[in-house]
């Protein structure tokens, strides 16, 4: 018979970098939805800006006031529209090299 010393620590140390993998997957898993999330709010929050802006509630231009709400939240505006009194703002934000879209409208009362 073969010595086996040492054997349950090789085993208790591979459980524990299963472990370890299946928790920080499903950490990232949490962060994109977070992130994604804070993206869609971030994204809103632009379009109602720019709506307000062509609205005369704020001064300025509102792709350019849609653009500073979204800097200030740490994300990229990839688009905006003014059509008729609907504000279309699209933004992206890139993390650990995936990139998230989000697009949000808002419409003057």
């Amino acid at each position: 018979m073969e010595n086996e010393s040492g054997s349950g620590t090789v085993l208790a140390l591979t459980l524990l970098a299963l472990v370890a993998s299946v928790s920080l997957a499903a950490l990232s898993i949490g962060g994109f939805g977070l992130a994604q999330a804070r993206l869609q709010t971030a994204t809103d929050l632009a379009a109602i800006g720019a709506s307000q802006t062509y609205r005369g509630m704020n001064t300025g231009l509102p792709c350019e006031r849609a653009g500073q709400i979204l800097t200030l939240n740490m994300v990229k505006l990839a688009g905006c529209s003014i059509v008729g009194d609907e504000a279309t703002v699209a933004a992206h934000l890139t993390l650990m090299g995936i990139v998230l879209n989000a697009t949000a409208t808002a419409v003057g009362d």
